[in-house]
C-alpha cells in the first residue's frame, strides 16, 4: 500500500528534491543562455548588423524562457521528487528511471499550466481603444493553443534525460553510505 503524503513528504526528501530541481535549473539556465548567444549572432549576422531596435529581443526572449520553461520545469520537478515520486536510498535503478519520467511529465504539466497562464494574458493585449480589441480572435486562441501543447511536449522531451540523468545521480548520493561521524 502506497504509504500517505505527510509520510513521503519530508525534510529529507525536501534536500533530496532541492537538489535534483537545483541541478535542472542550473543547466536549462545554461542551456536558455547559450541558446541566446547563438540566436543574438545568428541575427547580427542575417541582419548584417544593420537594425538596433532587435539587440534586446533575444534578452527578453530568456526570460520569457526562463518564466514559462525553465523555472516551471524546476518546479515540477523539485515538486515531483519532494511529494509524489521521491528518491529513497533503498529504491532500485529501474525504479529511480521511471520516477525520473514521472517527474518529467509533472514538469511539463506545471510548465503547461505557466505556459498557458502567459499565452492567455498575450491573446488579451491591445493596441487599440479599451474593450475595442482587447479580446482576442479564434485563430489568435487557436495559434495560444497550440503554441501552448507545443511547448510543453518539447519540455518534456528536452527535460526528460536530464531529469533521468540528474535523478540518478542523486539517488546515487542519497544511497551512498554515510561514514560514522560519531567516533
Amino acid at each position: 500500500m502506497a504509504q500517505p503524503a505527510s509520510q513521503r513528504a519530508t525534510r529529507e526528501t525536501a534536500r533530496t528534491a532541492a537538489a535534483a530541481a537545483g541541478l535542472v535549473i542550473a543547466v536549462l539556465i545554461v542551456q536558455a543562455f547559450v541558446r541566446t548567444i547563438i540566436s543574438v549572432f545568428g541575427n547580427a549576422v542575417y541582419s548584417g548588423f544593420a537594425s538596433g531596435s532587435d539587440v534586446f529581443s533575444p534578452l527578453s526572449s530568456f526570460f520569457i524562457t526562463f518564466g514559462t520553461t525553465v523555472l516551471p520545469a524546476a518546479i515540477g520537478v523539485f515538486l515531483a521528487f519532494w511529494f509524489i515520486v521521491p528518491l529513497t536510498a533503498e529504491l532500485r535503478v529501474v525504479a529511480v528511471v521511471l520516477r525520473s519520467l514521472t517527474a518529467s511529465a509533472v514538469a511539463a504539466v506545471v510548465t503547461l499550466v505557466f505556459t498557458s497562464v502567459f499565452a492567455a494574458g498575450g491573446t488579451f493585449t491591445s493596441t487599440g481603444a479599451p474593450f475595442g480589441s482587447d479580446f482576442p480572435s479564434g485563430m489568435d486562441v487557436a495559434y495560444a493553443a497550440f503554441g501552448t501543447v507545443q511547448t510543453v511536449l518539447y519540455t518534456f522531451l528536452s527535460v526528460t534525460p536530464l531529469v533521468m540523468l540528474v535523478g540518478v545521480l542523486v539517488w546515487l548520493r542519497v544511497s551512498k553510505p554515510r561514514p560514522d561521524t560519531a567516533a
